[in-house]
């Protein structure tokens, strides 16, 4: 979100000062993680998994002003999807409406925000941000991470037996597919955005091994829908015909 230049370093300097001072001023309370391993329905673990602040981006304007810019550019994300899924569509399967990510409003509001903080030995069991329905469908369909630093590296850092060797794992995100139990490891980097779909992706965090201060991170979980696997499955069949060319003739009708 920040970039490379010296004007983003100084903003990605004022947001991590922003995390600092709610951090310091007390807003962050302990995190309850409920526990797959505990009985049946699973059972809430005290501890050890990081602090948490739910917030608005409009309450957090006047006093941590770099931090909601970065909420509020985190919550157009669903327009950037929806722009680019378009100019697709529309390049290679006719002129079309398509409507990747759907937004709705509960309660007036288009997502839940949500300031995280995770110190040294602390980490975030694997779930599932939004059920498929029933009480824990929580009308989440995109959750959106961003690294507000580096999280060290420490004793144990080293990758996992078949993660690649390049990885970082001190406080990694670790996203599985529920479909087919394929995962990926994303290393905790400064200024790093991570979405993927709520109903589908298990998310886990690992644990902190050398990080000098708390590692933060903004989440946003975006209310509404993405579109279905079976509109996907129909767009790549019809897709499938089509010879994709990088430089299309509006002319040509073929």
């Amino acid at each position: 979100l920040g970039g490379e230049s010296d004007a983003a370093a100084t903003f990605l300097q004022a947001v991590r000062g922003d995390c600092r001072r709610m951090s310091k001023e007390g807003r962050l309370t302990q995190i309850p993680v409920m526990s797959k391993s505990q009985g049946k329905g699973g059972g809430v673990m005290a501890g050890g998994h990081g602090k948490i602040a739910w917030a608005d981006g409009k309450e957090l304007e006047e006093k941590f002003a770099a931090v909601a810019e970065v909420i509020t550019a985190m919550e157009q994300l669903p327009a950037e999807i929806n722009r680019h899924a378009l100019e697709i569509y529309t390049r290679h399967c006719k002129e079309e409406e398509v409507q990747v990510c759907k937004v709705a409003r509960v309660q007036g509001r288009a997502s839940s925000v949500a300031l995280i903080a995770m110190e040294k030995g602390e980490r975030q069991p694997a779930r599932i941000d939004s059920g498929q329905g029933g009480d824990g469908d929580v009308g989440h369909c995109l959750s959106c991470l961003y690294f507000c630093g580096d999280a060290g590296k420490g004793k144990g850092g080293a990758s996992a037996e078949g993660e690649s060797g390049d990885v970082n794992r001190s406080g990694a995100l670790r996203l599985t597919n529920t479909s087919d139990g394929t995962s990926s490891l994303v290393e905790a980097k400064n200024d790093r955005l991570v979405v993927w779909r709520s109903q589908d992706v298990e998310n886990e965090r690992l644990e902190v091994l050398g990080a000098e201060e708390n590692l933060f991170t903004v989440h946003v979980y975006l209310h509404g829908c993405i579109t279905t696997r079976e509109s996907i499955l129909e767009s790549v069949s019809r897709l499938k015909d089509v010879k994709i060319n990088p430089n299309p003739n509006p002319n040509n009708k073929s």
